[in-house]
């Protein structure tokens, strides 16, 4: 007799980062994340990186301030972001990402809000669908640690996962300190690109040159203020959509 065994589940990773805050006077805040079923192949690749940086003397003039800092965006001399923009665009992961415009009348409605429940209305928006499209596998959320008020984003995260495994998805999660994952760089450098799009009004032609280099890896970009998905799948992921949008 033939016993019938269950097919493997495929267990997806997913990086979650934020760019802004939500309580400050800046302009906007970003949630983005990766998602990959290689991401020891994506850290390898960033390790390599950081070696080659660590080891070229092109690099030396800012190699020990990279050694305080590793991989943040807005702390990297442009040579350094260069050098890991360039491997990323190879390497495998799909990126999401919510966007909100704190100057919206959108942002002005929900401000009075805790910190924490704009912070998991954002996160909802970001992952649920992602977890719904991946119902039949298993997916890892890695974090990197933040402070939030009044709930931490431990107690956010333990409610969000909760009433997911209840839906009977298969989640696991865990908050890493900083710089505990290098993979979490990747959605560092994504979320950069697209906050100084905005910010800026898209006048960094680098930053538009490299958005169009990842377009065809982002999967989606939602303007929570808006109401809009800008999808890979309508080819609606370019900046002039984004910025019209925004």
């Amino acid at each position: 007799m033939r016993i019938k065994t269950k097919p493997k589940l495929s267990t997806n990773y997913f990086y979650i980062d934020e760019s802004g805050h939500i309580l400050n006077n800046e302009k906007l805040f970003i949630h983005g994340c990766i998602k990959t079923d290689t991401p020891d192949l994506l850290s390898r690749t960033l390790e390599e990186v950081k070696a080659e940086i660590q080891n070229d003397i092109y690099f030396n003039e800012f190699k020990e301030e990279f050694m305080k800092t590793g991989f943040h965006a807005t702390d990297n001399h442009p040579d350094i972001k260069t050098a890991l923009y360039r491997r990323l665009i190879k390497l495998n992961w799909r990126a999401y990402f919510v966007v909100i415009n704190k100057e919206s009348e959108y942002f002005k409605s929900i401000k009075s809000k805790k910190e924490h429940e704009i912070f998991m209305i954002s996160l909802t928006k970001l992952l649920y669908n992602r977890i719904r499209s991946s119902r039949k596998d298993k997916n890892i959320f890695i974090f990197e640690e933040i402070q939030l008020t009044p709930k931490s984003l431990g107690q956010v995260l333990k409610e969000f996962f909760k009433a997911m495994n209840e839906k009977k998805y298969d989640c696991e999660y865990k908050i890493v300190a900083k710089d505990a994952d290098i993979n979490l760089a990747i959605v560092d450098y994504l979320n950069y690109v697209l906050y100084q799009i905005l910010k800026t009004n898209n006048k960094i032609i680098r930053m538009r040159q490299n958005f169009d280099l990842f377009a065809p890896k982002i999967a989606l970009i939602h303007i929570q203020n808006s109401r809009k998905y800008l999808s890979r799948i309508n080819d609606e992921i370019t900046v002039e959509n984004l910025i019209k949008n925004w």
